[in-house]
């Protein structure tokens, strides 16, 4: 699925651009037909025919990688 791809790449853009080491940094990432609004709570997810809320902070954990906090 392209979707699929193209959110794994905002994945990798998002871990690259940490402004802090263990939280994403809040903003607009996206490219065609998938945007992801980080937050400090969480953020939304909006695709062409779905979206979602995420109700946690997204943090990167000490291997760089994305998490959702609970």
């Amino acid at each position: 699925m392209r979707a699929t791809r193209v959110l794994l790449v905002l994945s990798v853009g998002l871990l690259v651009a940490a402004c802090r080491e263990d939280v994403v940094p809040n903003g607009a990432w996206g490219g065609d037909h998938v945007l992801l609004t980080v937050t400090d709570n969480g953020g939304r997810v909006e695709l062409n025919c779905a979206h979602g809320t995420l109700d946690h902070p997204l943090r990167l954990d000490d291997a760089g990688r994305l998490r959702a906090e609970h």
